[in-house]
Protein backbone atom coordinates (compact mmCIF):
# COMPACT_ATOMS: atom_id res chain seq x y z
CA UNK A 1 0.00 0.00 0.00
CA UNK A 2 1.37 3.70 -1.15
CA UNK A 3 1.92 5.88 1.87
CA UNK A 4 1.59 9.72 1.72
CA UNK A 5 3.10 11.83 4.09
CA UNK A 6 1.77 15.32 4.14
CA UNK A 7 -0.77 13.90 2.14
CA UNK A 8 -3.04 17.28 1.56
CA UNK A 9 0.00 19.60 0.61
CA UNK A 10 1.19 17.21 -1.90
CA UNK A 11 -1.93 15.21 -3.04
CA UNK A 12 -2.66 17.92 -6.04
CA UNK A 13 0.79 16.53 -7.85
CA UNK A 14 1.04 12.94 -6.53
CA UNK A 15 -2.88 12.28 -6.93
CA UNK A 16 -3.98 9.19 -5.19
CA UNK A 17 -3.09 5.06 -5.56
CA UNK A 18 -5.99 3.47 -4.13
CA UNK A 19 -7.21 -0.21 -4.05
CA UNK A 20 -10.27 -0.07 -4.84
CA UNK A 21 -10.55 3.53 -6.81
CA UNK A 22 -7.29 3.49 -8.67
CA UNK A 23 -5.00 6.26 -9.59
CA UNK A 24 -4.62 9.21 -10.79
CA UNK A 25 -2.43 12.65 -11.12
CA UNK A 26 1.32 11.29 -11.24
CA UNK A 27 0.51 8.19 -9.56
CA UNK A 28 -1.56 7.10 -12.11
CA UNK A 29 0.80 8.72 -15.22
CA UNK A 30 3.77 7.15 -13.90
CA UNK A 31 2.35 4.07 -12.30
CA UNK A 32 4.20 1.68 -14.70
CA UNK A 33 7.77 3.38 -12.94
CA UNK A 34 5.93 3.06 -9.51
CA UNK A 35 4.82 -0.36 -9.67
CA UNK A 36 7.92 -1.68 -11.46
CA UNK A 37 6.47 -3.23 -14.71
CA UNK A 38 8.24 -0.45 -16.90
CA UNK A 39 10.50 -1.70 -19.15
CA UNK A 40 13.04 0.12 -18.48
CA UNK A 41 13.38 -1.51 -14.85
CA UNK A 42 13.38 -4.44 -16.78
CA UNK A 43 17.28 -5.43 -16.07
CA UNK A 44 16.65 -4.33 -12.07
CA UNK A 45 13.29 -7.11 -12.34
CA UNK A 46 15.86 -9.56 -13.84
CA UNK A 47 18.42 -9.53 -10.78
CA UNK A 48 15.45 -9.68 -8.56
CA UNK A 49 13.84 -12.96 -10.31
CA UNK A 50 17.85 -13.96 -10.26
CA UNK A 51 18.21 -13.90 -6.51
CA UNK A 52 14.74 -13.96 -5.28
CA UNK A 53 14.36 -10.55 -4.05
CA UNK A 54 11.01 -9.10 -4.58
CA UNK A 55 10.30 -7.26 -7.36
CA UNK A 56 11.07 -3.09 -6.74
CA UNK A 57 9.08 -0.13 -8.11
CA UNK A 58 11.24 2.81 -9.43
CA UNK A 59 11.28 6.58 -8.55
CA UNK A 60 9.64 9.21 -10.03
CA UNK A 61 12.07 12.47 -9.43
CA UNK A 62 9.98 15.55 -9.61
CA UNK A 63 11.25 19.50 -9.81
CA UNK A 64 9.28 20.45 -6.80
CA UNK A 65 10.86 22.39 -4.41
CA UNK A 66 9.42 21.27 -0.82
CA UNK A 67 10.02 24.76 0.63
CA UNK A 68 8.21 26.97 -2.12
CA UNK A 69 5.04 24.19 -1.91
CA UNK A 70 5.04 24.39 1.88
CA UNK A 71 4.85 27.82 1.63
CA UNK A 72 2.09 28.36 -1.40
CA UNK A 73 -0.02 25.60 0.86
CA UNK A 74 0.75 26.68 4.18
CA UNK A 75 -0.84 30.14 2.49
CA UNK A 76 -4.18 28.69 1.90
CA UNK A 77 -4.70 26.79 4.83
CA UNK A 78 -3.76 29.49 6.97
CA UNK A 79 -6.46 32.18 5.42
CA UNK A 80 -9.10 29.05 5.08
CA UNK A 81 -9.02 30.48 1.50
CA UNK A 82 -10.44 27.90 -1.46
CA UNK A 83 -7.50 28.32 -5.02
CA UNK A 84 -4.99 27.57 -6.49
CA UNK A 85 -1.49 28.54 -6.95
CA UNK A 86 1.93 27.37 -9.11
CA UNK A 87 5.25 28.58 -8.38
CA UNK A 88 7.42 28.24 -12.68
CA UNK A 89 10.67 28.79 -12.54
CA UNK A 90 11.21 31.38 -15.30
CA UNK A 91 14.43 30.41 -16.98
CA UNK A 92 13.34 26.34 -16.96
CA UNK A 93 9.77 26.27 -16.79
CA UNK A 94 9.94 23.92 -14.16
CA UNK A 95 7.04 23.79 -11.70
CA UNK A 96 8.25 24.53 -8.11
CA UNK A 97 4.83 24.21 -6.28
CA UNK A 98 1.81 23.45 -7.27
CA UNK A 99 -1.02 23.51 -4.48
CA UNK A 100 -4.73 23.14 -4.70
CA UNK A 101 -7.16 24.02 -1.75
CA UNK A 102 -8.64 22.94 -0.16
CA UNK A 103 -6.98 19.47 -0.84
CA UNK A 104 -7.53 15.90 1.18
CA UNK A 105 -4.99 13.02 2.27
CA UNK A 106 -4.68 9.99 -0.39
CA UNK A 107 -3.76 8.10 2.58
CA UNK A 108 -7.13 7.91 4.10
CA UNK A 109 -8.55 5.35 1.85
CA UNK A 110 -5.37 3.85 -0.09
CA UNK A 111 -5.83 0.44 1.25
CA UNK A 112 -9.26 -0.79 0.31
CA UNK A 113 -10.31 -1.42 3.41
CA UNK A 114 -13.97 -1.10 5.73
CA UNK A 115 -12.85 2.51 6.54
CA UNK A 116 -12.27 3.27 2.69
CA UNK A 117 -15.35 3.39 0.98
CA UNK A 118 -17.02 5.62 3.77
CA UNK A 119 -13.66 7.63 3.57
CA UNK A 120 -13.48 8.91 0.02
CA UNK A 121 -17.22 9.23 -0.38
CA UNK A 122 -17.03 11.83 1.63
CA UNK A 123 -14.66 13.17 0.02
CA UNK A 124 -16.19 13.12 -3.22
CA UNK A 125 -19.70 14.46 -1.93
CA UNK A 126 -17.58 17.31 -0.19
CA UNK A 127 -19.16 20.50 -0.84
CA UNK A 128 -15.60 22.06 -1.20
CA UNK A 129 -14.36 19.37 -3.48
CA UNK A 130 -10.85 18.60 -2.10
CA UNK A 131 -10.36 16.23 -4.26
CA UNK A 132 -11.09 18.49 -7.37
CA UNK A 133 -7.36 19.86 -8.43
CA UNK A 134 -8.08 23.21 -8.86
CA UNK A 135 -4.68 23.84 -10.55
CA UNK A 136 -4.84 21.81 -13.53
CA UNK A 137 -8.59 20.68 -13.69
CA UNK A 138 -9.72 24.36 -13.73
CA UNK A 139 -8.96 27.35 -16.04
CA UNK A 140 -9.16 31.08 -15.07
CA UNK A 141 -9.45 34.48 -16.56
CA UNK A 142 -5.82 35.17 -16.67
CA UNK A 143 -5.96 39.22 -15.59
CA UNK A 144 -3.00 41.18 -16.86
CA UNK A 145 -1.12 38.44 -17.04
CA UNK A 146 -1.79 37.76 -20.83
CA UNK A 147 0.08 41.37 -20.97
CA UNK A 148 2.95 39.13 -21.23
CA UNK A 149 1.20 37.25 -24.20
CA UNK A 150 0.53 40.28 -25.82
CA UNK A 151 3.55 41.97 -25.45
CA UNK A 152 5.18 39.20 -27.35
CA UNK A 153 3.09 39.28 -30.12
CA UNK A 154 3.89 43.42 -30.37
CA UNK A 155 7.45 42.71 -30.32
CA UNK A 156 7.62 39.88 -32.77
CA UNK A 157 5.68 41.41 -35.28
CA UNK A 158 7.32 44.71 -34.74
CA UNK A 159 4.39 46.98 -34.23
CA UNK A 160 7.23 47.70 -30.66
CA UNK A 161 10.36 47.99 -31.99
CA UNK A 162 11.81 49.85 -28.98
CA UNK A 163 10.23 48.51 -25.75
CA UNK A 164 11.52 52.75 -24.09
CA UNK A 165 9.84 54.51 -26.91
CA UNK A 166 6.87 56.60 -26.16
CA UNK A 167 3.48 54.15 -27.42
CA UNK A 168 1.34 57.58 -28.61
CA UNK A 169 -1.44 55.98 -26.54
CA UNK A 170 -4.05 57.92 -24.51
CA UNK A 171 -5.98 57.73 -21.44
CA UNK A 172 -8.55 56.34 -21.09
CA UNK A 173 -8.59 54.87 -24.43
CA UNK A 174 -10.99 55.01 -26.99
CA UNK A 175 -12.20 51.79 -28.15
CA UNK A 176 -12.08 51.03 -31.95
CA UNK A 177 -16.05 51.62 -33.59
CA UNK A 178 -17.32 52.16 -30.03
CA UNK A 179 -18.27 54.83 -27.74
CA UNK A 180 -16.69 53.28 -24.77
CA UNK A 181 -13.24 54.14 -22.97
CA UNK A 182 -10.99 51.84 -21.45
CA UNK A 183 -9.18 53.27 -18.31
CA UNK A 184 -6.50 51.99 -15.97
CA UNK A 185 -6.21 52.14 -12.31
CA UNK A 186 -6.51 55.26 -10.15
CA UNK A 187 -3.19 57.52 -10.45
CA UNK A 188 -1.79 54.55 -13.05
CA UNK A 189 1.20 56.70 -14.99
CA UNK A 190 -0.31 55.35 -18.40
CA UNK A 191 -0.51 58.26 -20.53
CA UNK A 192 1.59 57.46 -23.69
CA UNK A 193 4.17 55.43 -21.76
CA UNK A 194 6.53 53.24 -23.36
CA UNK A 195 6.25 49.12 -23.32
CA UNK A 196 8.56 49.13 -20.23
CA UNK A 197 6.63 51.32 -18.31
CA UNK A 198 3.54 49.93 -19.12
CA UNK A 199 4.18 47.05 -18.17
CA UNK A 200 5.81 47.75 -15.16
CA UNK A 201 2.65 49.26 -13.63
CA UNK A 202 0.22 47.41 -16.04
CA UNK A 203 -1.37 49.97 -18.57
CA UNK A 204 -4.27 48.12 -19.64
CA UNK A 205 -4.62 50.94 -22.39
CA UNK A 206 -1.33 50.70 -24.07
CA UNK A 207 -1.47 46.72 -24.27
CA UNK A 208 -5.16 46.62 -25.60
CA UNK A 209 -3.86 49.36 -28.19
CA UNK A 210 -0.99 46.74 -28.91
CA UNK A 211 -3.48 43.69 -29.01
CA UNK A 212 -5.38 46.20 -31.88
CA UNK A 213 -2.40 46.83 -33.62
CA UNK A 214 -0.98 43.40 -33.85
CA UNK A 215 -4.39 41.80 -35.24
CA UNK A 216 -6.22 38.74 -33.78
CA UNK A 217 -4.88 36.35 -36.29
CA UNK A 218 -1.52 37.03 -34.98
CA UNK A 219 -2.84 37.38 -31.01
CA UNK A 220 -4.00 33.79 -31.90
CA UNK A 221 -0.68 32.67 -33.40
CA UNK A 222 1.47 33.65 -29.78
CA UNK A 223 -1.63 32.65 -27.61
CA UNK A 224 -1.15 29.14 -29.21
CA UNK A 225 3.05 29.18 -28.71
CA UNK A 226 1.98 30.22 -25.00
CA UNK A 227 0.12 26.80 -24.64
CA UNK A 228 -3.46 28.35 -25.31
CA UNK A 229 -5.94 26.18 -27.27
CA UNK A 230 -3.92 22.94 -26.94
CA UNK A 231 -5.84 19.95 -25.37
CA UNK A 232 -2.74 17.89 -25.30
CA UNK A 233 -0.92 19.49 -23.23
CA UNK A 234 0.35 17.94 -20.26
CA UNK A 235 2.92 18.23 -17.44
CA UNK A 236 3.08 14.84 -17.82
CA UNK A 237 -0.16 14.99 -15.80
CA UNK A 238 -3.24 15.82 -18.37
CA UNK A 239 -3.78 19.99 -18.10
CA UNK A 240 -6.89 21.28 -18.64
CA UNK A 241 -6.79 23.67 -22.03
CA UNK A 242 -6.69 27.40 -21.74
CA UNK A 243 -8.75 29.25 -24.97
CA UNK A 244 -7.95 32.10 -26.32
CA UNK A 245 -11.07 32.59 -28.80
CA UNK A 246 -9.87 32.83 -32.29
CA UNK A 247 -13.53 34.54 -33.70
CA UNK A 248 -12.88 37.35 -31.78
CA UNK A 249 -12.78 40.46 -34.20
CA UNK A 250 -14.11 43.67 -34.53
CA UNK A 251 -17.94 44.77 -33.64
CA UNK A 252 -20.23 44.60 -36.14
CA UNK A 253 -23.44 46.32 -37.36
CA UNK A 254 -26.78 45.30 -38.74
CA UNK A 255 -29.87 46.16 -40.08
CA UNK A 256 -32.81 45.89 -37.45
CA UNK A 257 -34.73 42.40 -38.52
CA UNK A 258 -37.24 42.41 -40.85
CA UNK A 259 -40.89 40.85 -39.91
CA UNK A 260 -39.85 38.03 -42.23
CA UNK A 261 -36.83 37.37 -40.88
CA UNK A 262 -36.09 34.06 -38.50
CA UNK A 263 -34.98 34.71 -34.99
CA UNK A 264 -31.85 33.23 -33.87
CA UNK A 265 -28.72 33.64 -31.54
CA UNK A 266 -26.87 36.51 -31.83
CA UNK A 267 -22.70 36.42 -31.18
CA UNK A 268 -21.53 39.91 -28.99
CA UNK A 269 -17.40 40.34 -29.94
CA UNK A 270 -14.95 41.89 -28.06
CA UNK A 271 -14.13 45.44 -29.03
CA UNK A 272 -10.59 45.00 -29.52
CA UNK A 273 -8.37 41.80 -31.03
CA UNK A 274 -6.85 40.83 -27.26
CA UNK A 275 -9.36 40.57 -24.87
CA UNK A 276 -9.13 41.27 -21.14
CA UNK A 277 -9.71 37.33 -20.55
CA UNK A 278 -8.52 34.96 -22.64
CA UNK A 279 -9.25 31.27 -20.68
CA UNK A 280 -12.20 29.75 -20.41
CA UNK A 281 -14.02 30.05 -16.96
CA UNK A 282 -15.92 27.54 -15.12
Amino acid sequence: MDSFPQGPMYAPVTGYSSVLYGTSMLEGVEDPVLSGNDSRLAVNNFEALLTGKQKQGGNVVTTIDPKVQAAAYNAFVSEGKTGAAVAVDPATGAILALVSAPSFDPGVFASGSDASGPAYNKLLYDPASPMLNRALRQTYPPGSTFKLVTAAAALETGVVTDINARTDTPDPLPLPDSTTKLSNEDNDPCLNVSMEAALAVSCNTVFAKFGDEVGNARMVQEADRFGFNNPSLNIPVRVDASVFDSGINRPATCSPPSASSTPGPRRWRWPWSAPPSATTAR
